[in-house]
C-alpha cells in the first residue's frame, strides 16, 4: 500500500463523454459540487501484483477524502484540503497533517504538491483523454508516465472519467496503475469537515519520514 500511496501522490503532483440517468441527490446550485465513487486501484509492476479498494470524497474547492481499503478494512485515508495534507493510518491509530510544502520536504527531492493540481486531475479540469509527461521527480529520479482517461460521466458540465490508466516509468522500472470509479454520483450526505478523532497519536516526523523514504525503495 505505501507504493500505491507514493505513486498516486506523485501522480497528482505532476499533472497539473458520456452520460448516465443516475446522478444521485438532486444539484444544489448555492453549494459547493459534491460528488462520491468507489474507488478500485490496481497497480502491476515490479514483479508485484495489488489491488485495493476504497472510496472517494469529493467536494468542490474544499476537500477530497480518499479512503484505501484492503479486505474490507480500511487501512488509510488521505485528505486534502486547500491548505494542508493529513494522512490518517487507521490501523494504528494515528494521523499527519502538514501543509502540502512540509510534507513534500520530507521525499527526497520531490516536487511541489498542491490542492489545485490534485483537484485538476482528479476532476479532468482540462479535459484532456491522453497525457504525457516527461520529467524528473527531482533532480536524480527521471520519470516518465501516460494517462488515459475514458468512461466519462458528465455531471454538471464536469467530465470525470470513472477509468482511468497509467503507464508509469520510475526508478527505472515500470508499472501500470489502473484507478476505476463506479457509483459515482452527486451527494451531499458525507461530513466534508476534517477533524482527528480524539484517540489518535501524531506521526512523529522521523518515522512519517522514514515511511516514505521507503516507500521509494
Amino acid at each position: 500500500m505505501k507504493k500505491l500511496l507514493f505513486l498516486l501522490i506523485s501522480v497528482l503532483a505532476l499533472t497539473s463523454c458520456g452520460t448516465t440517468r443516475d446522478t444521485g441527490d438532486t444539484y444544489r446550485p448555492n453549494e459547493p459540487l459534491s460528488l462520491t465513487a468507489k474507488l478500485s486501484a490496481k497497480i502491476d509492476g515490479d514483479g508485484n501484483n495489488k489491488s485495493f479498494g476504497g472510496t472517494i470524497r469529493m467536494r468542490r474547492d474544499h476537500v477530497i477524502q480518499l479512503s484505501l481499503t484492503k479486505f474490507g478494512i480500511e487501512g488509510v485515508r488521505i485528505i486534502f484540503t486547500p491548505d494542508s495534507l493529513y494522512v490518517l493510518d487507521r490501523l494504528h491509530k494515528r494521523y499527519a497533517a502538514n501543509t502540502y510544502d512540509s510534507f513534500t520536504a520530507m521525499l527526497p527531492d520531490a516536487r511541489p504538491l498542491n490542492f489545485r493540481n490534485i483537484q485538476t486531475f482528479l476532476w479532468n479540469d482540462k479535459h484532456r483523454n491522453v497525457e504525457e509527461v516527461s520529467t524528473n521527480l527531482g533532480q536524480f529520479l527521471p520519470l516518465e508516465l501516460r494517462i488515459e482517461r475514458s468512461r466519462h460521466k458528465n455531471i454538471e458540465g464536469h467530465k470525470i472519467p470513472q477509468l482511468t490508466h497509467l503507464d508509469v516509468n520510475i526508478f527505472d522500472k515500470d508499472y501500470d496503475l489502473d484507478l476505476e470509479l463506479s457509483k459515482l454520483k452527486i451527494n451531499y450526505n458525507w461530513n466534508a469537515k476534517t477533524t482527528i478523532p480524539d484517540n489518535y497519536e501524531p506521526f512523529d516526523a522521523k518515522v512519517l519520514q522514514s515511511l516514505l523514504t521507503k516507500a521509494l525503495r
